[in-house]
């Protein structure tokens, strides 16, 4: 599950960018990770927006979905992590129909040791025990 990988300012960090990028978008909600389980009762993590509408009013609801994957990054040291957010907007007609569309993907890295590296390079090799603090960089946006 993602929550148990990356720390929550982490994902609070993620969640208020993709806020940001899909309000130039013209969508104005809030998102929010739900736990759902699977048909295997597995659980998993989605995130989920609120509802928005658009103007003129087209459709009965709207909402985001994404789905977040946590993996190492290849070819780099245990510490980095990739996190890919694919994004899908899904919709209800006025008559009862409902569908939905891909709006893209955000890839991010994740460096889960960045201040503890920082701090043994600056203090010529001397290891000191500090929490760790994450260094998070956007890879990959949404194409608008």
């Amino acid at each position: 599950m993602v929550t148990e990988v990356l720390s929550k300012r982490v994902l609070d960090y993620i969640l208020n960018d993709i806020e940001f990028t899909i309000s130039r978008l013209g969508i104005s909600a809030t998102l929010s990770l739900e736990e759902r389980e699977n048909y295997k009762h597995q659980k998993y993590e989605v995130l989920v927006s609120s509802s928005f509408q658009t103007m003129p009013v087209l459709f009965k609801k709207i909402h985001i979905e994404g789905d977040i994957t946590v993996k190492d990054k290849e070819g780099a040291p245990d510490y980095y992590l990739q996190v890919r957010v694919s994004l899908c907007n899904y919709y209800t007609l006025l008559n009862g129909g409902s569908n939905g569309s891909e709006l893209g993907c955000i890839v991010y890295e994740v460096d889960k040791e960045y201040n503890r590296r920082v701090m043994v390079n600056e203090k010529s090799g001397e290891n000191y025990d500090i929490p760790p603090q994450y260094y998070v960089e956007k890879i990959h946006t949404l194409e608008i």
